[in-house]
């Protein structure tokens, strides 16, 4: 989950970016007394939040973008954004974080 503290760490921010009320309001709840603390949040508002988001290093290659449109609605075209696959499992292999999360054998799992 690096840049950030934890995995709560992590699903706030992202939380916080994709689905929260606003940095006022994200601003406000940081702000409670305790809160950071209880959740183990490692910044104390939007801007450092954002911040940490920024610090994290592009390391799977650029994005790329292609349209789409089926026969039935060629009128209908379709934006697809995507990286290459290849070089994101490169990376996951490459990188030491990933050393003990990554299983190279099936499993079982229950």
């Amino acid at each position: 989950y690096m840049p950030f503290s934890s995995e709560l760490d992590w699903r706030f921010a992202e939380w916080a970016v994709k689905d929260g009320p606003g940095q006022n309001a994200t601003d406000r709840l940081l702000s409670v007394p305790g809160i950071r603390e209880k959740l183990g949040l490692s910044y104390n508002n939007m801007r450092a939040l954002l911040q940490k988001v920024d610090s994290i290093p592009d390391r799977v290659g650029v994005w790329q973008e292609r349209s789409l449109s089926f026969r039935s609605n060629p009128n209908d075209v379709y934006t697809i954004r995507f990286r290459d696959p290849v070089e994101a499992v490169k990376m996951l292999f490459a990188d030491p974080a990933f050393k003990m999360e990554i299983i190279y054998a099936p499993k079982k799992v229950y």
